[in-house]
Parts: structure tokens; C-alpha cells; sequence
């Protein structure tokens, strides 16, 4: 992740691979984290170790902030791929390609696609 967020989004239009990443923000994060340490009784002392799949997991900023455990991704941007940290795991490439139910990970997290955003909830 040494590219800064500007960077990898002109390398995927450069490479016409951008595929609407939103980098999620810090505030969300924080508020999701909140959420993972209620739902699983973690305390504020201890570390995250719950897996999570994050469906169009751009960079994995978000997988990196969210958990110490096992990391999943799916993302299709062959530029954010290529920046992602060596312990997310990939299980596909196309969401829609894709089952969840034979995932089998604690959280599934998404910044769903804006343009996409009633096909993907449904």
C-alpha cells in the first residue's frame, strides 16, 4: 500500500481498470470496528482476530484497520491487486461471479459500488 489513494486511482484510469473504488473513510471504519467489538465482545485492549471478507476490497486499507485476523478480498481492479498486502487472501475477482455461502469468514464487509448500489443490495 505505499501508493497514496490519487495515485492508484490515475494508474486504473491510465490502465482503464477503475472500477468506482471509493476508499471507505476513517470515520466509517471507526464506527464498523465499534460494531465488530460489540457484536464479538471484543475489548478496547484486545485485538480484532474475527476473519473478514471484504467484497471490493480496493487496496485493503480497510481489511488492514478492521481485523488481525484473517484477511479475504474480492476486488477486480487489476492495479489495486497488484498493491495488495501479501496476508489478504483473494477468493475471486468478480462479485457477481461469486457465492457467499460457502465463504466461510465471521464478517463480510462492503463499500458497495455507488453506480451499482440497488443490483448489489439485492
Amino acid at each position: 500500500m505505499s501508493q497514496s489513494a490519487l495515485q492508484l486511482v490515475r494508474t486504473m484510469k491510465q490502465e482503464n481498470c477503475d472500477f468506482e473504488w471509493y476508499p471507505t473513510t476513517p470515520e466509517i471504519l471507526s464506527c464498523i470496528e465499534k460494531d465488530i467489538r460489540d457484536l464479538f465482545w471484543v475489548r478496547e485492549d484486545e485485538k480484532i482476530r474475527e476473519s473478514v471478507l471484504d467484497i471490493g476490497a480496493g487496496d485493503g486499507r480497510s481489511l488492514m484497520a478492521l481485523t488481525n485476523g484473517n484477511k479475504y478480498a474480492i476486488e477486480k481492479s487489476r492495479a489495486l491487486l497488484d498493491v495488495l498486502p501479501k496476508d489478504i487472501f483473494v477468493v475471486g475477482t468478480d462479485f457477481h461471479q461469486q457465492t457467499l455461502l460457502d465463504k466461510n469468514v465471521d464478517i463480510i464487509f462492503s463499500n458497495p459500488i455507488y453506480s451499482d448500489f440497488v443490483n448489489w443490495v439485492c
